[in-house]
């Protein structure tokens, strides 16, 4: 084998690690995305949660803003 030959395994072996590593961090990302998604839904439904609180006033905001830039 030359030794253009054996840096070339050597990269594609160094890509494919990176490859299983990124997916999987890319499934735990997706797991732990679901989860705060979940905790943020039912936060949300709640208008005495801190996080219901703020959505409730965002909400409000974005709908005077656009009222005024329609009217």
């Amino acid at each position: 084998m030359d030794v253009h030959a054996a840096e070339r395994d050597k990269l594609n072996s160094r890509a494919e690690k990176v490859s299983s590593s990124l997916m999987v961090l890319g499934s735990e990302l997706h797991g732990v995305v679901g989860s705060v998604n979940e905790l943020s839904a039912v936060s949300m439904g709640d208008p005495s949660s801190p996080v219901g609180a703020i959505v409730r006033i965002l909400n409000n905001q974005l709908q005077a803003l656009t009222q005024e830039s329609g009217g």
